[in-house]
């Protein structure tokens, strides 16, 4: 399988720049799950839109390595409480020409180190206010370094044992996931109703695709703007708005932004039968479930226990899970079959 290619820019052009050396030392911390390659943008020429009509080669080089990229990391200092020049004007080549834009629909992340005490805070929330507004996909979670002696070695190695696990989580957030399922309900005396099998795929924020292949064959998907399941045996087709959606389908819930704790309450319930359990319960009334459990290990989320108001539990067991691989964006589209009846919510 193709590892998931990570794109490593960082905002100085600085030779010995300490954000360089943990862009680096971060590219090594994920060899394992991806391949990281610093795009440079040193040779970039400050952005006139005078070039445009015959872009420099290090410009048609720079959008290309972009493009090639599933994912970009920025690591990035900060100047002036904001960032820098060099960095503003690669990304403002990225969107260049017009109608050419490589950053659209790339997945984001952002970080950077300082020897302050904010470490680079207010250059990361201008980052990505700009990385936003360009059609980039920001994930959540938030890694200000602040820069000691020794903190990385002279193979650009994190040697702090806290620093490198805190890094390792923050690039370890799920953007996407592909997994086979088995799912049970059951009702309030745990007696089972109904038991079905399938393949589910998800891409954050708002995309997931959700097949039942056993009893019976059904088709959820999410496009990010809207729901459509699909019922193959009456021909019938049930759309509704993608943000209606988040507490009626355990994909929506998958497939939401990293900052569930906006919409459900959690609590930690420790580890219990080899996986360690996170409990999220609503704070809206109207969501359709009571409570929801997730229950993790080494393969990240294995399984989710759903409790509906009328005391009836879902049981979803996933297996062969992939975190983060490539999917094909036609995936997450749908177009009713010819002659379905259509139902909008």
């Amino acid at each position: 399988m193709t590892k998931f290619k990570l794109g490593l820019i960082v905002g100085s052009n600085r030779r010995e720049s300490i954000n360089r050396a943990l862009a680096q030392a971060l590219g090594q911390l994920g060899a394992d799950r991806f391949e990281a390659t610093i795009v440079r943008i040193d040779d970039l020429p400050i952005y006139n839109q005078d070039l445009e009509a015959a872009l420099p080669d290090s410009v048609v080089r720079f959008k290309a390595e972009v493009e090639a990229s599933d994912a970009i990391l920025f690591v990035t200092p900060e100047h002036s409480r904001s960032i820098p020049a060099v960095l503003k004007s690669a990304i403002d080549w990225g969107t260049r020409p017009w109608g050419q834009n490589s950053w659209t629909g790339k997945t984001a992340a952002v970080t950077g180190t300082s020897q302050g005490a904010v470490a680079t805070a207010v250059a990361q929330q201008h980052l990505r206010a700009v990385l936003g507004d360009i059609g980039m996909v920001v994930m959540g979670g938030e890694a200000y370094i602040s820069f000691k002696p020794g903190l990385l070695d002279d193979k650009h190695a994190i040697t702090d044992a806290s620093v490198r696990a805190f890094l390792k989580a923050f690039l370890d957030q799920t953007t996407s996931a592909k997994a086979r399922f088995a799912q049970m309900v059951l009702d309030k005396n745990m007696k089972q109703l109904q038991q079905a099998t399938g393949t589910m795929q998800f891409q954050r924020p708002g995309k997931f695709r959700w097949e039942y292949e056993k009893p019976y064959e059904q088709l959820i998907v999410g496009d990010g703007a809207r729901l459509w399941i699909y019922d193959k045996d009456l021909n019938q087709v049930t759309v509704r708005r993608m943000d209606k959606a988040l507490g009626s389908s355990p994909a929506a819930l998958l497939a939401g932004s990293n900052e569930i704790e906006k919409t459900y309450d959690l609590t930690n319930l420790g580890n219990q039968e080899g996986l360690d359990w996170l409990e999220a319960v609503p704070k809206s009334k109207e969501n359709a479930f009571e409570r929801i459990r997730l229950g993790f290990g080494q393969n990240g989320l294995e399984a989710m226990e759903l409790r509906d108001q009328f005391g009836q539990a879902t049981v979803i067991k996933f297996a062969s899970v992939e975190r983060n691989p490539k999917l094909l964006p036609d995936a997450f589209n749908f177009t009713p079959p010819k002659g379905a009846d259509v139902i909008s919510e």
